[in-house]
């Protein structure tokens, strides 16, 4: 990230003594889209809980919260891929090692993914067990539960793709991609949470969390030239 600001505050027409004052605009656009960034994630993620709470009640809220919870550990591996990898990442971005990052990104797909499909596949075994011990009425969340690891299992199929964007300058794409995938959020819980219950929260969710994933991968794909799919072949 700080490399793509860098890089970008050094042409030609930032070279002279305009440069003090276009890397402060650089700066402050890279944190107003990061910003906006946090705040469409914290939406991502919490909007099916709100409108659960606002259209079904607290006993929903309660099922719904659990399942959720339990889901989230699907991305445990994105998170730690994502804190390990990201320096390597930039650091190849800035030293334009082009085959450099085509492996390292096709690296940290695989690690994203298989542990994450394993604890999905953990999940779908032991899920309803597990809720169960939050109370008996909790095994009834099993199939939001599973929606939700579906969704999570989506994410973790495209690797890092939007930490790519923001790793390497582009993270107005990244927070673009999230911006279509709340508002498509919205629209889906409006939609199906009355007809099909905390299942429609979570199905609303899934779609908007693999929306996000394919525009983010695209996004990567496009800009970079990478492959950021855990099944995918050669940069273009």
């Amino acid at each position: 990230l700080v490399e793509g600001v860098r890089r970008r505050a050094s042409r030609p027409s930032l070279a002279t003594g305009e440069s003090a004052a276009g890397l402060q605009r650089e700066w402050f656009k890279v944190g107003l889209a990061l910003f906006l960034i946090l705040v469409f994630m914290y939406l991502l993620t919490r909007t099916d809980l709100l409108l659960v709470g606002s259209l079904l009640g607290q006993e929903a809220v309660g099922m719904y919260g659990a399942a959720s919870k339990l889901a989230t550990t699907v991305s445990f591996a994105f998170f730690a891929v994502n804190a390990a990898g990201a320096p390597v990442i930039s650091s190849l971005f800035a030293a334009d090692d082009r085959e450099g990052l085509h492996r390292m990104v096709r690296r940290t797909s695989r690690w994203v993914f298989w542990p994450a499909l394993a604890i999905a596949v953990g999940l779908a075994i032991l899920g309803r067990p597990i809720l169960g011990l939050f109370g008996e009425e909790f095994r009834d969340a099993y199939g939001v539960m599973l929606i939700l690891s579906g969704g999570y299992l989506a994410t973790a199929s495209m690797g890092l793709s939007s930490s790519l964007l923001n790793l390497t300058g582009n993270e107005r794409l990244s927070a673009l991609s999230f911006g279509i995938a709340v508002l498509l959020n919205l629209t889906l819980n409006l939609l199906l949470i009355p007809r099909l219950g905390i299942e429609g929260a979570a199905l609303a969710t899934m779609l908007s969390m693999a929306a996000w994933s394919v525009v983010a991968y695209l996004l990567a794909r496009r800009k970079l030239g990478v492959n950021p799919f855990v099944l995918g072949g050669s940069p273009r």
